[in-house]
């Protein structure tokens, strides 16, 4: 059983109707193309954007789904992202703070 979108919306929507309007939209997308395709937001709706999420600190502190990580590294292990409250137990097996990029 595939999960799809228009269930979640409208859960009246059958399994069977759900997978026709997917099917539907798939093919209307690949003979017209995506519809924002070619699009891109205006000056003034990036600003409207960039001061809601000053106002709700989108992605700030603990909203943040990097916050309380850091990455570490080791010559045979690469890299790994873990919580910080286990650096130290990692620094005294070897690791080193940090992520190396290839």
């Amino acid at each position: 059983m595939g999960n799809y979108g228009f269930r979640l919306v409208r859960p009246e929507i059958t399994e069977d109707t759900s997978k026709k309007i997917s099917i539907s939209l798939k093919i209307k997308i690949k003979q017209d193309g995506h519809w924002w395709a070619g699009k891109k937001h205006t000056a003034e709706t990036i600003q409207k954007q960039k001061e809601t999420f000053i106002v709700k600190q989108h992605q700030a502190g603990e909203k943040n789904s990097q916050f309380g990580t850091c990455w570490i590294r080791h010559s045979e292990h690469g890299n790994k992202k873990i919580k910080k409250e286990e650096l130290d137990s990692y620094l005294e097996q070897g690791w080193i703070k940090g992520r190396k990029l290839k």
